[in-house]
């Protein structure tokens, strides 16, 4: 059976939440607008999408710590 991505909208940006291997989600996100994410950290700048660092048990809570990403102040 195919597992299908699940995919929410938050705020500017599309999560699109997907299995990576068997039980390991990932996220990913970038504005709804097209327009490119700026990261307020060192050797990142401007990109056209962020992905979550590691992987989760669930497509829900991938998406729920790209939320988290989301929020932090060094995204913009």
């Amino acid at each position: 059976m195919a597992v299908m991505d699940k995919i929410e909208v938050y705020k500017a940006f599309r999560i699109r939440a997907f299995e990576d291997q068997p039980g390991q989600w990932l996220a990913s996100a970038r504005k709804t607008d097209g327009s490119k994410i700026d990261i307020d950290l060192p050797g990142i700048g401007l990109t056209d999408s962020i992905t979550t660092p590691g992987a989760h048990l669930t497509a829900q809570s991938a998406i729920e710590f790209m939320k988290q990403m989301v929020d932090s102040p060094s995204t913009r």
